[in-house]
This record gives C-alpha cells, sequence and structure tokens, in this order.
C-alpha cells in the first residue's frame, strides 16, 4: 500500500472487516496513513483483547502528523473505557509527549484509581526537576497509601533520570508532612542523597514516631555514598530499641561495600568497629 493519506478513510474502514487478516493490516496501515483523527478510533480497539489490541498500541505510537498528541490528550480525559484510558496514558509515555503533563497532574487527581496510578507512572517519565515540587504536594495530599506509594514511584523515578536533582522540594515537603507521607518523601531523598538531603533525614532519625524514624534510618541505609557510615554506627552503638541497632549495623556493614577512596586498612578497622556491637543488650 502507497504512503497516501488519501486512503486513510477506506483504510480506517478496512478496521471493521469481518476478516482478522484484514483488519491487522489495516490497522498497521493507519499508522503511516492516519492521522489525528483515526486516534479515537485506534484506542478503541487497543482494548479489545485480541491481536487487534496490540497492533493498535503499536499503530498509536507510530501515528504521526499534527493534533496526535492533543487527540491522545482528549481521549485520555474522555469518559472512555479505563482500559482505553490507560493505553492512551501509556502511548503518551512511550512517545514522550512531554506537553501531557498538566494533564497527567489532572488524570492524577481521577475519581479511578487505575487511572491515577497510570498518571503516576506517566509521570515518572516524563516529568523534570521543574515538576518536582508539585509531585511532592500531590504525595502530601495522597489519602492513602497506595496513591502515596504510586507517587512515590514517580518521584524516584524522575530523580534517577536526573544528571544532578535538587533535594529541595522534597526537603520542604518534609517539613510539613504528615508521618506516613514523611516516610515516602524519605524514601525519595535516599535516591537523591547529597548535603542537604541527608540533613533532612538526620533530623528524622530523631523523630518520636516510630514509623518515621524506622523510614530515616532505611533512607540512611539505602544512601548512595559511603557518607551516613558514622551516623549508622552511632544509631547501631546508642538507640535503645535493639531493631533499629541490628537495622542500622546490617546497613553499616552493606554501606562498607561500595567503593570508597580509602584503604584495605581503614576498610578492616571500620569493619572491626562494627563487631564490637551488641545490638541484643543495652
Amino acid at each position: 500500500m502507497r504512503g497516501d493519506k488519501a486512503a486513510a478513510p477506506y483504510v480506517a474502514e478496512a478496521v471493521g472487516s469481518d476478516s482478522e487478516t484484514v483488519r491487522l493490516a489495516a490497522i498497521d496501515a493507519l499508522a503511516v496513513l492516519g492521522d489525528a483523527s483515526n486516534v479515537e478510533l485506534l484506542a478503541g480497539i487497543s482494548a479489545a483483547g485480541d491481536k487487534t489490541a496490540s497492533a493498535a498500541m503499536d499503530s498509536l505510537g507510530r501515528l504521526s502528523g499534527p493534533g496526535v498528541a492533543q487527540s491522545l490528550i482528549a481521549v485520555a480525559q474522555s469518559r472512555a473505557e479505563t482500559s482505553v484510558r490507560i493505553n492512551v496514558i501509556e502511548t503518551l509515555t512511550e512517545r514522550r509527549e512531554t506537553e501531557a503533563i498538566e494533564v497527567l497532574f489532572v488524570l492524577a487527581k481521577d475519581d479511578n484509581r487505575d487511572i491515577r496510578q497510570a498518571a503516576y507512572k506517566a509521570l515518572g517519565v516524563l516529568s523534570d526537576q521543574k515538576d518536582l515540587p508539585a509531585m511532592v504536594l500531590m504525595l502530601l495530599k495522597a489519602t492513602n497509601n497506595t496513591d502515596r506509594s504510586g507517587m512515590e514511584r514517580a518521584l524516584i523515578a524522575t530523580v534517577a533520570r536526573l544528571e544532578s536533582p535538587d533535594a529541595g522540594p522534597v526537603v520542604d515537603g518534609l517539613a510539613k508532612a504528615s508521618r506516613a507521607a514523611k516516610s515516602h518523601l524519605l524514601t525519595v531523598l535516599s535516591r537523591i542523597g547529597g548535603p542537604k538531603a541527608l540533613d533532612a533525614v538526620r533530623g528524622q532519625v530523631l523523630s518520636k514516631a516510630n514509623q518515621v524514624k524506622t523510614a530515616a534510618i532505611r533512607a540512611l541505609v539505602d544512601w548512595p555514598s559511603v557518607v551516613p557510615l558514622s551516623d549508622l554506627m552511632k544509631i547501631a552503638k546508642t538507640d535503645r530499641d535493639s531493631t533499629s541497632r541490628i537495622l542500622t549495623l546490617r546497613g553499616y556493614i552493606k554501606l562498607l561495600g561500595i567503593p570508597a577512596n580509602r584503604g584495605a586498612a581503614e576498610t578492616v578497622k571500620l569493619l572491626s568497629e562494627s563487631k564490637g556491637v551488641n545490638v541484643f543488650d543495652f
């Protein structure tokens, strides 16, 4: 079939053929011949539950021309079936349509839990440093742990893509977060690293809320560098809770395995210090 856009309406009609072979060929052809006007058709087929579904997803990803992104965004916001909307959100993500970010923040507040989760995942791929404050705010406003976890994953995915992520928005959010939200933000800070993030985590180790304190210790354990070694050893030696001492000691040994600018003798010395810690009796 020639790449003649004028043939698109006839190809779209063929999508309704009784023959699966014809339908598949027509769906594939629309990726080349189609335009924004075919987005809704392909989106609907993407939830068909047969071979045409994956073919439609492929064509949605390849479809080109003016207005395609806007048409995809319109379907994502529509009253279409949940599966159709999720497929379109995934397509926007695969196409790296950053113009969809504003709408994704709206969809992240949708009444449908599955739509919200799809939006979180998309934000994790498409967001940038400038979007972190809005993402943190959304996590702070989340009313259940499923949504908080979804936004946590989005934040982690975002900072992992940034060359030098600024922990500022997360640190600011931590200062006004609920206990439940703090645990998630502390996990994000452990993925960012750096002095600003570390100071914020150190402050939460002193929390009287066990949930927050444990999350802060876990953040130190998962730190991307050896900087918190002394923090972990201090907790292992002085904390009155045996569970916290065990967790920090394991984290201490784990961080010793991270490559650092020190000789073998110093590593042995640091390791021997951990052997002198009694995690059970205090």
